[in-house]
């Protein structure tokens, strides 16, 4: 992958000539072979994350059949004659003279320092301003980007591969993909991942949750297919490229491993269940964050963290908040917020069938396609993206208008932060459209479906004022206006900031619910407290306790009572 510049190799450097396959020592015309075979520091490498230089060397080998290639080397090394020795012998050349080699590769080195270094490139990641980005296999860039500008070092074995054509990928997946509102919006939720940067956000988990056999593994690997093979992950294991969906029954140290290597892309997990409730509980936290633990090495010294930014997408026939409850802890308001479910049994999967019959012809064709046609579609995106900077950002710009269409009437700032996360999805969308992924008429249906996604989240999200709001609603003759009174026996007393319900009454009324719907109010913001972690209000001096919920939370559109 790494290849010399168009600049010719030296014919000398200092008193060292290179000719006739071999470098010499020029001293007043007395010749001495240091090693036959080429080589020459073609340029320093810059490694952005430590702030250090190594040498990019360039060798042309003197044993027959053994081909031209570059190795990066530290100074250090470089002038150490037995190492430099020892590293160019194993290429293919013939060294005599080891010091001498040393000596002339270091002078080498001088000779180029003044030149641009190379960037280090170790991991998938957006590089030399947005303008290219590395697969974890291979190159993306602009026209105008120079590949001599970097220095790729990767095991090859990253989770973005591809087969096939994009033209191919569109007719037998994307068009699928687009007719159907659930799979579409978990593709767009993926593809926003390489962009969250751009968008201003931080990384966060989907758990699209349903009963079983609805699909939602399809839907996984379809959104898979964007950037790698979208085989099932339960096959994944027989195929030549890896599969770009892992289960979720891995530990903590794995899943931070796994972040790490594929960030800046989507990371897709499979059966949430799988794992029990007190990883999951932490995962939540942990994928949220961007950042594994800080450990320690052995040495005493700091290990290095993986650090991640992508979105975490993830299925299950459960929500996040039921898992984590199983295992007796609570999921607090910034954890849903970070940790986003959303409910799909009522409105299924797959449910347009295309050219195919039934709902079962239509799965066999999916999952045949995503393993066979996969990766050509996040090429193209990316390609897009670097290829044209100034279209990227005016799409990047409408991101806060079509939050605010997307916004629930009674959204709050803590939520507003998943409705972010939705309109960055719809970006992302129009972003594969410009890209020639969707069809140039899947606009519309890219925001229908993400606005059925949001509706669908806060559905679950926001039941607890629902369910609030219901219960007083039907009540409504029993409502009082003003502060709590002791003279009164009202279902609850509602003033402009605050409406309060007796202790009692919610209790009696919402039965075995009424801790999780608390629960689930504290984490709106919608229950004001006294003192953190206390939720019960006094009033009439002591002698009237009730929760204070915020009046607007409960009846964005206004109080329907008169005053």
């Amino acid at each position: 992958m790494n290849k010399p510049s168009n600049t010719a190799a030296p014919s000398t450097v200092d008193k060292y000539i290179v000719q006739n396959g071999s470098v010499q020592l020029n001293q007043d015309e007395r010749f001495t072979v240091v090693m036959h075979g080429e080589a020459y520091v073609e340029r320093f490498v810059f490694d952005p994350a430590t702030n250090t230089t190594s040498c990019a060397v360039a060798i042309t080998p003197f044993v027959e059949g053994v081909l031209p290639c570059m190795v990066r080397v530290d100074l250090g090394t470089l002038g150490t004659p037995k190492a430099i020795s020892e590293i160019l012998s194993a290429r293919g050349t013939i060294v005599y003279k080891p010091k001498l080699l040393s000596d002339y590769l270091m002078a080498s080195a001088a000779a180029v320092a003044k030149l641009p270094t190379r960037e280090l490139v170790t991991s998938t990641r957006w590089i030399a301003g947005h303008r290219a980005f590395f697969t974890g296999r291979k190159l993306i860039g602009s026209h105008d980007n120079n590949p001599d500008d970097f220095w790729i070092e990767s095991s090859g074995a990253g989770a973005m591969c591809s087969r096939g054509t994009r033209d191919e990928w569109r007719a037998k997946i994307g068009v699928l993909i687009v007719e159907n509102p659930i799979i579409l919006a978990m593709t767009c939720i993926a593809i926003a991942s390489v962009v969250l940067d751009r968008l201003g956000l931080s990384s966060s988990m989907f758990n699209f949750c349903g009963q079983k056999g609805l699909g939602k593994t399809l839907a996984e690997q379809c959104a898979a297919s964007i950037f790698g093979n979208g085989v099932d992950p339960a096959q994944g294991a027989q195929v030549e490229d890896p599969a770009f969906i892992a289960r979720f029954n891995g530990t903590l140290n794995g899943f931070e491993a796994l972040l790490g290597k594929q960030s800046p892309l989507p990371t897709l997990l499979d059966e949430l269940t799988e794992s029990s409730a007190a990883v999951v509980h932490q995962a939540c936290y942990m994928m949220a964050s961007g950042e594994g633990k800080h450990r320690m090495k052995s040495t005493g010294e700091a290990a290095d963290r993986e650090r991640w930014q992508s979105n975490v997408i993830v299925s299950a026939e459960v929500t996040i908040a039921d898992t984590i409850a199983a295992s007796g802890r609570k999921m607090h308001g910034g954890q849903a917020d970070r940790a986003i479910d959303i409910p799909i049994t009522d409105v299924g999967v797959l449910t347009h069938y295309g050219e195919f019959d039934s709902f079962n012809a239509a799965t066999s064709h999916l999952k045949r396609a995503c393993s066979e046609q996969y990766g050509t579609a996040g090429e193209a995106i990316i390609q897009y993206c670097c290829d044209n900077p100034e279209e990227l950002n005016e799409l990047l710009a409408m991101a806060p208008d079509i939050e605010n269409v997307l916004l629930p009437a009674d959204c709050e700032s803590g939520e507003r932060r998943v409705v972010k996360r939705l309109a960055g999805a719809v970006v992302a969308g129009r972003i594969a459209v410009m890209a020639g992924v969707f069809d140039e008429d899947a606009d519309e249906k890219i925001d229908a479906a993400l606005k059925m996604v949001t509706e669908l989240w806060w559905s679950t999200r926001a039941s607890s004022l629902a369910r609030v709001r219901e219960l007083l609603n039907v009540r409504i003759e029993e409502l009082h206006r003003g502060r709590p009174d002791l003279d009164c026996e009202a279902v609850a007393f509602v003033d402009d900031d605050i409406t309060v319900i007796p202790v009692d009454v919610l209790n009696r009324e919402l039965g075995d619910d009424a801790t999780r719907i608390l629960d689930e109010l504290a984490g709106l913001g919608a229950l004001k407290t006294e003192q953190p972690g206390r939720r019960v209000h006094r009033f009439c001096n002591n002698r009237f306790r009730g929760y204070a919920i915020v009046t607007k939370r409960i009846w964005p559109d206004g109080v329907p009572i008169a005053a």
